[in-house]
């Protein structure tokens, strides 16, 4: 089943999708060394959160290594539909790759919604001083993946133990989507009907137009996420405490070229450069589940 049916969760706690607009979690953030099992259910039991339908991927992480371990993993990624070639994006700040923002995008406070014909409606606009809405061409950069992870462990009296496992996680992605059509929204689709006020709204003749409304989404992605676990073990008693941090930020420029009037026997009328649609979304969740065993 697609990705959007699936739950990932690390430690018993959901996992916030790395994705903005899909219900989607990237493993490849999860250092191996951290990971002490992988459990894979296709059905739910009563100590499972409900909100999957396809199946749910628990990552358990160490709290106590079995031994000590550093590992350093530094990756890259081509995408040959982006990679070096021409990207749209907004005004970068000089903590983007990291995913915080510098007060680059700041908005102005205190503003009020009203028409262009308000005479307020200009005053209003000269509060904002930064550049929020130019679009820059530059070009994508190779996606990368940086991993620092260390875990130690320490022996008590009698046999106890305790000890510490943690991890620093940076990714980068920047890619391009290509759309061959889109009839959604104000763009029209490559069919209309000709008489929409006949009695029987679906028996009405239908006129086909030959275009398409091109463009392309440009994704800027960076995923920074932390984790930090302790362990102590007292005879047949184990505690366990477990942090997990996750800062996400997505920065998505779409912009399509096409038609949105329809001409009679003409046909279409273009709409070149219709505005671009421009998201950001930013996302920090942070979970701290603690645990006994006995």
């Amino acid at each position: 089943m697609g990705e959007r049916w699936n739950t990932a969760a690390m430690d018993g706690i959901n996992l916030p999708s790395t994705e903005a607009y899909n219900q989607n979690f990237s493993f490849d953030i999860i250092p191996t060394s951290m990971v002490e099992s992988v459990v894979v259910s296709k059905t739910a039991t009563p100590d499972m959160n409900a909100s999957f339908a396809g199946g749910y991927v628990e990552v358990r992480t160490k709290d106590i290594p079995n031994e000590n371990f550093t590992t350093v993993t530094l990756g890259t990624s081509y995408n040959d539909i982006s990679t070096f070639k021409e990207f749209l994006t907004r005004k970068r700040g000089r903590y983007d790759y990291f995913g915080y923002d510098d007060g680059t995008r700041d908005f102005p406070m205190g503003l009020k919604a009203m028409n262009w014909e308000n005479p307020q409606f200009f005053e209003q606009s000269k509060q904002f001083t930064n550049d929020n809405f130019t679009n820059y061409r530059t070009t994508a950069d190779m996606g990368s993946n940086i991993q620092l992870a260390l875990g130690r462990t320490f022996k008590l009296k009698n046999n106890n133990k305790w000890g510490f496992a943690g991890a620093l996680v940076l990714r980068n992605e920047q890619n391009k989507l290509q759309i061959d059509h889109t009839g959604r929204g104000n763009w029209l689709d490559t069919t209309y009907l000709t008489s929409p006020e006949a009695e029987d709204y679906q028996q009405s003749p239908v006129k086909f137009y030959n275009f398409k409304n091109q463009g392309a989404s440009y994704t800027y992605n960076s995923t920074v996420a932390g984790m930090m676990n302790f362990g102590l073990q007292l005879g047949k008693n184990r505690f366990s405490f477990r942090n997990s941090y996750t800062h996400i930020y997505d920065n998505t420029v779409t912009r399509i070229t096409g038609w949105n009037e329809y001409s009679g026997e003409v046909g279409c009328r273009p709409m070149q450069n219709w505005p671009t649609i421009i998201s950001i979304t930013e996302l920090s969740p942070t979970t701290t589940p603690n645990r006994s065993k006995h």
